[in-house]
């Protein structure tokens, strides 16, 4: 037990990251109804995690302000909605990635 106890933050901080990429390039290749699903996990992650802020800087240099703000004038009303909520989590509290997303507009 105290084993895994010893690899736990390691193996916790590596899940993360791979979470992190994963849903990252279902936002940044996938068709609409991943990028829908991607931009819901990404609002979740944030609004459930300790440490939100690391959270968003990863997924903002993960690339993924691009796609988010271009479902923004998607036709379709579920990803304009996703997009916007993950755009605002990503934003709050964080100058980074409000400047990054402000120069795109």
């Amino acid at each position: 037990m105290g084993e895994e106890e010893d690899a736990g933050p390691f193996t916790r901080s590596s899940y993360k990251q791979t979470l992190i990429d994963q849903i990252s390039g279902n936002l940044i290749a996938g068709d609409l109804t991943v990028k829908i699903h991607a931009a819901r996990e990404i609002r979740s992650l944030i609004r459930h995690h300790n440490s939100s802020h690391q959270i968003r800087a990863k997924f903002a240099s993960a690339g993924v302000i691009q796609p988010l703000v271009l479902m923004l004038y998607s036709r379709n009303h579920d990803a304009r909605h996703a997009s916007l909520l993950a755009v605002l989590n990503l934003a709050s509290r964080n100058e980074r990635v409000l400047e990054e997303f402000e120069s795109m507009m």
